[in-house]
């Protein structure tokens, strides 16, 4: 049962240890309301609240967000295309509401017509490329996040990258249908990428071969590779960069951009079964030199001048020798937000709210996912995305047995529930270890972390692992991840300087 809250309003509060007006839902939101109403009925005060309590988070997988929504005092309703078991055991244990699960996002609105409209909705991992679906679902409720009209210009890649290129931000060699190339400069091109363009979490990018070295697969080469069909017409081609991918995360109120910070991408790892250039993970928070952190605190607030963002947004880069190079907006909450979480005042999903709804306003540049703490202190977490080697058929005993382990820094989640059928090649499940130690200050603190890492994860691949958890994750090999992910975490000191 709710528990009172401890402040002035006297009305039950669903936290049920919140003792401060400031981490209270009800008192935040609505005392305001009931302050400036006294006529209301108590009755009525109190079922207004309760509905207000409540917040709808839909996208590809949620699971992270409603943990989140959970941790802060609201009764998220979740819906997804995964319906993961600890997703549900999240919302059990939190009075939320978990819809059936979609097989595409064009399903969301007709899940939604029974939920009260009242009820907000916090858009994310994908639909940034359906504004027609988010637009739809805007016409009956409101969306806390970058509005719908907003996304088909964030989504302009050829728009974005010659606004980037305008404001002196770098940006890879882009060839687009028809004809349209974005920063044309001379330089050596190893070899192209084709980039679908609407697409989220790496999906559908792969390599275009350069069979014919000499002469090299240049602009004229690219363009006639589209222009005559010889890649999907939903794509464009880009140079491929080298250096270190990484995302930055801000929060916006849509006047002022703030940088909360940076983590690593981890994408294509093999050791992860994952396909190339698919996201599987990452490591932050990290930081970064001075002009760097610099140049990406500009680079937020130009973003304000190019498209109506709000909340929390990422920008992914590639960090080459101390030079970005931008690749695209991720105008919503992204999946790096666990990172952020961890060992902050608030989570990002609060952060989130609160620039999108006015709390505060005007006063965004002291939003801070570390409420003050110095930089030294931040704590590094990895998060690893274990893709499916082959198609794994998941049973009750399967799902019971990884949602039951418990390790003090190792955490699974994103467990399938039983009976699920997760397709070679496809997320299975996340591998999260928290650092016990100060941020990456220096190369030997990230190094030895990573070190302690692969201790953590040694005993999936040792006798001392379950037969059973041996069974569910068959292919990952901790010291084959550790290889990779220590490579990719000298690369990064490399291109730092």
């Amino acid at each position: 049962m709710p528990t009172p809250c401890q402040t002035k309003c006297g009305l039950n509060s669903d936290g049920g240890n919140r003792q401060y007006e400031q981490d209270c839902v009800f008192c935040r939101v609505v005392q305001p309301i009931l302050n400036a109403s006294p006529q209301i009925s108590r009755e009525f005060q109190i079922s207004t609240i309760m509905e207000l309590s409540a917040i709808i988070l839909a996208g590809a997988s949620v699971r992270s967000l409603a943990a989140s929504a959970s941790a802060i005092g609201y009764k998220p309703i979740c819906c997804d295309f995964f319906n993961d078991a600890d997703l549900e055991f999240c919302l059990n244990s939190c009075g939320g509401r978990l819809l059936d699960p979609i097989q595409s996002f064009g399903e969301i609105p007709s899940q939604l017509q029974h939920i009260p409209t009242s009820i907000p909705l916090v858009w994310c991992g994908g639909l940034e490329n359906y504004p027609s679906i988010l637009t739809e679902i805007a016409q009956t409720r409101p969306l806390l996040g970058t509005p719908p009209e907003a996304l088909r210009t964030i989504r302009n890649h050829a728009l974005l990258f010659q606004f980037l290129q305008n404001c002196g931000f770098r940006t890879p060699l882009s060839v687009f249908r028809p004809d349209v190339v974005v920063n044309s400069e001379k330089k050596e091109i190893k070899h192209w990428i084709c980039k679908p363009i609407s697409s989220s979490g790496g999906l559908g990018i792969h390599r275009i071969p350069n069979q014919d070295p000499n002469p090299p697969f240049g602009i004229s080469e690219a363009l006639h590779h589209l222009n005559h069909q010889l890649v999907a017409t939903d794509c464009f081609l880009q140079a491929f960069e080298e250096g270190v991918p990484m995302s930055a995360t801000y929060v916006t109120n849509g006047t002022s951009a703030r940088l909360i910070g940076c983590c690593i991408q981890l994408n294509g790892l093999a050791s992860l079964n994952s396909p190339d250039f698919s996201f599987c993970g990452s490591v932050g928070p990290v930081q970064l030199p001075e002009e760097s952190t610099k140049n990406l605190q500009s680079l937020g607030q130009r973003l304000l001048e190019f498209a109506e963002l709000r909340g929390v947004f990422g920008v992914d880069f590639i960090l080459q020798h101390g030079r970005l190079i931008v690749l695209e907006i991720n105008p919503r909450l992204t999946a790096t937000h666990e990172h952020f979480d961890h060992g902050s005042a608030q989570p990002l999903l609060q952060t989130h709210l609160d620039a999108c709804t006015g709390v505060p306003n005007a006063d965004i540049t002291r939003v801070s996912a570390f409420a003050g703490r110095s930089p030294s202190r931040i704590p590094t977490s990895f998060r690893l995305i274990l893709y499916a080697p082959q198609t794994i058929r998941m049973n009750m005993e399967r799902t019971q047995s990884l949602m039951t382990f418990r390790s003090p820094r190792l955490r699974l989640a994103d467990i399938p529930r039983p009976e699920s059928v997760i397709a070679a090649g496809t997320p299975f499940l996340s591998v999260s270890y928290y650092n016990s130690v100060n941020g990456p200050t220096s190369k030997s603190n990230l190094n030895a972390e990573a070190r302690s890492h692969a201790q953590i994860l040694q005993p999936l691949d040792s006798p001392g692992f379950t037969n059973l958890e041996r069974r569910v994750l068959p292919e990952l090999r901790g010291t084959d991840v550790i290889r990779e992910v220590n490579g990719l975490i000298e690369r990064f000191w490399e291109h730092s300087n």
